[in-house]
């Protein structure tokens, strides 16, 4: 049996190298109204540290109201929060 190859480190860059890609799809999901979110993935055993960033219908009315109860709980930590009221379809 042959061995198992390992994989490869990736070559790691920092989220800043990244802004232009998450502003196009910023830019998209404003212009379409989609969700847009970006998520930080700490490393763990092994696993490269991530950052995600997803856009789509994401957010139901429920689970946008559990994200705010969650913000309460940060906004001493340093986590912001912004709400903007917008012109209908």
């Amino acid at each position: 049996m042959a061995p198992r190859k390992k994989r490869p480190v990736p070559k790691l860059r920092k989220p800043e190298d990244y802004r232009a890609e998450i502003l196009a799809m910023l830019d998209h999901a404003l212009e379409k109204r989609m969700d847009f979110i970006l998520a930080f993935e700490e490393e763990d055993e092994g696993v490269f540290p991530g950052m995600h960033a997803m856009s789509g219908r994401l957010i139901t009315r429920c689970m946008l109201g559990t994200l705010r109860n969650r913000m309460d709980l940060q906004l001493d930590e340093g986590g912001e929060y912004r709400a903007f009221d917008i012109e209908g379809r």
